[in-house]
């Protein structure tokens, strides 16, 4: 708990201000110097960083997986790119680079999280529709597998993009 320095109140950690006198309370920088994601006086939960940094490495890999489907892979040629495909490789391509900023943690596309994780989710969802239009393949199981971590995934990110924002100033 801390103490406001001009009544001598009890208040919770988080407080920014005095709810008694209104006095502002200074905001210790040393947690933030440790941890690029902690704001104010708290520190986002390590746990919650380090899901969300995996999140976003499995963006920038199942944004490859994306590309390699679109294109016809592990049959090159074998599909022809529509333009629902190249719908599908601008997302893709777009989630990459998105997972790849966020590794890099780069602020404004951290504002951006939760648009691009109902991206994903939608795209995982429509993706997990693939198994009834198509024969079982090794090819189609990994498919399925991937697009059920990627729903997964996005929804984690709403719920870590949300956490991180209650740490905010």
């Amino acid at each position: 708990m801390a103490v406001c320095p001009s009544c001598q109140q009890t208040l919770p950690d988080w407080a920014q201000q005095c709810q008694f006198c209104g006095a502002k309370l200074v905001i210790s920088s040393t947690s933030a110097t440790k941890n690029p994601y902690a704001r104010g006086r708290l520190e986002v939960p390590r746990k919650v960083v380090l899901l969300y940094t995996l999140c976003a490495v499995f963006w920038v890999l199942d944004g490859i997986r994306y590309i390699l489907s679109a294109t016809g892979f592990p049959n090159f040629g074998s599909t022809r790119i529509g333009p629902g495909m190249i719908l599908f490789i601008l997302l893709a391509a777009a989630t990459m680079i998105a997972g790849l900023l966020l590794i890099a943690k780069v602020p404004i596309v951290q504002r951006a999280v939760r648009t691009i994780a109902w991206i994903n989710i939608i795209l995982g969802a429509i993706n997990l529709l693939s198994p009834l239009f198509a024969a079982w393949t090794w090819w189609i199981i990994l498919n399925v597998a991937f697009s059920a971590i990627q729903v997964a995934a996005g929804i984690y990110m709403i719920y870590a993009q949300g956490v991180i924002d209650l740490y905010a100033d």
